[in-house]
């Protein structure tokens, strides 16, 4: 049995995976292969080719596809209804809030999930496949893009029973998902996060208000932080408490202020300046606020069911200034490494092993080491097609000690 999962073309992060008899062969990011940060929203071709070769099949031997975005989703009134309901309540459009998304996302949502439709159905042709018929898109699997989050959290962290939390920018319908899992039963859902209110799409918008890419450089925000002093009267944020108890940003007056109602000259500093006292001030207190709401929702969930476990994922959780306070708090805490929406395609095909199978698949990440290896004789032919000079030497850990203590910069690769 072959599960193949792929993330969307509508996601940041490109990349593929594969579970073959129950075990993840191997795990590989597109970027890797393209050497475009993220490699967003790109069909994962690369990934899925090395994937097919290191399990040893090709795609018509695939039994699923899985990925992570269902089409339209934001459509369904059945699942979209009461999130545009609540998001209306606070943002003052009322109940016919996703009747505005929808003429904003349509147009994107369909080439998106047309293009990524193409690209499934053209895999025998591209890659080496037994058959020339185009691959059965009944074979294609949607799940939705949180759960997949959460599940590619919950398997690999080994708990037979946890609380889970995802959180991002965006992804689809929600922007975050809470709730508990227990092996036989599976998950069970008890809060979410709306679009409008979207703890990474806060910190997203200070990212690009400092004049970074927002979902690409949040970590320089994050190691910004370090070198300034809070000050949330400078900076205020204001929040407020969903159905479900969590706290959220007022995403929409926090982009009025940063962007209109913020000080000019104020503004000119942090802009013209980010290493400013004003910039790194800005920088320390944002990250203030997401630390705040994330710890106080963990605390919420933890008060709807108690559990001394938890797993994380979403690209929120790729701050580690934050993770390190959530370990202070949390007896035993699993983060996913690949938190971001590379993680959705490990999730995606854990969830059709589970639909095909009926049993979770044997994956336990005691490592993030699954992507391509290398031999020194790989390596040393593409130094000499790249005429880049380079000396073996029997004790590469010695000389890299000797490097760093004289403060240079230094790759490291080793196995995969």
């Amino acid at each position: 049995m072959v599960v193949l999962g792929i993330t969307h073309v509508a996601e940041h992060n490109a990349s593929a995976c594969i579970i073959k008899n129950g075990k993840l062969v191997t795990w590989v990011e597109e970027e890797r292969f393209l050497r475009i940060k993220n490699a967003p929203h790109f069909f994962p071709i690369h990934s899925i080719k090395y994937c097919l070769e290191k399990a040893g099949v090709t795609i018509d031997k695939v039994d699923r596809i899985a990925t992570s975005w269902i089409p339209y989703d934001y459509l369904e009134e059945s699942t979209w209804g009461p999130q545009a309901t609540e998001m209306g309540e606070h943002t003052g459009m009322g109940k016919g809030f996703h009747y505005v998304q929808e003429n904003h996302r349509f147009f994107t949502e369909l080439q998106a999930e047309y293009h990524q439709k193409m690209c499934v159905a053209s895999l025998t042709t591209d890659l080496p496949s037994t058959s020339s018929a185009p691959f059965p898109l009944l074979k294609l699997d949607y799940w939705k893009h949180h759960d997949c989050h959460a599940m590619s959290a919950i398997i690999p962290s080994g708990f037979k029973s946890t609380n889970f939390f995802t959180c991002d920018g965006e992804g689809q319908t929600e922007a975050g998902i809470m709730g508990h899992f227990i092996e036989k039963s599976g998950m069970t859902q008890l809060g979410y996060i709306d679009q409008m209110s979207t703890i990474g799409g806060f910190y997203a918008a200070a990212t690009g208000f400092l004049g970074f890419t927002p979902h690409k450089h949040e970590g320089k925000v994050m190691g910004l932080a370090c070198y300034g002093k809070v000050n949330t009267e400078a900076y205020p944020l204001n929040f407020h408490y969903n159905k479900d108890g969590l706290k959220l940003p007022m995403l929409a007056e926090w982009k009025k202020f940063i962007w209109k109602d913020m000080d000019p000259a104020l503004r000119r500093k942090i802009q013209g300046n980010y290493i400013s006292e004003e910039g790194t001030s800005f920088a320390a207190t944002v990250q203030h606020y997401f630390e705040e709401m994330i710890l106080y929702n963990i605390k919420r969930l933890n008060e709807i069911n108690p559990c001394d476990n938890l797993v994380l994922a979403g690209g929120s959780f790729l701050n580690c200034t934050c993770n390190g306070k959530i370990a202070r708090e949390i007896p035993n805490v699993w983060i996913q490494p690949g938190a971001a929406d590379q993680g959705t395609a490990l999730g995606a095909a854990i969830l059709s092993w589970k639909d095909l199978t009926g049993e979770w698949p044997n994956i336990k990440m005691d490592t993030a080491y699954l992507g391509r290896s290398f031999a020194n004789g790989d390596i040393e032919e593409v130094l000499k097609n790249k005429g880049i000079e380079y000396t073996h030497t029997p004790k590469p850990s010695e000389i890299l000690a000797k490097l760093i203590h004289e403060n240079n910069v230094v790759g490291w690769f080793q196995e995969e």
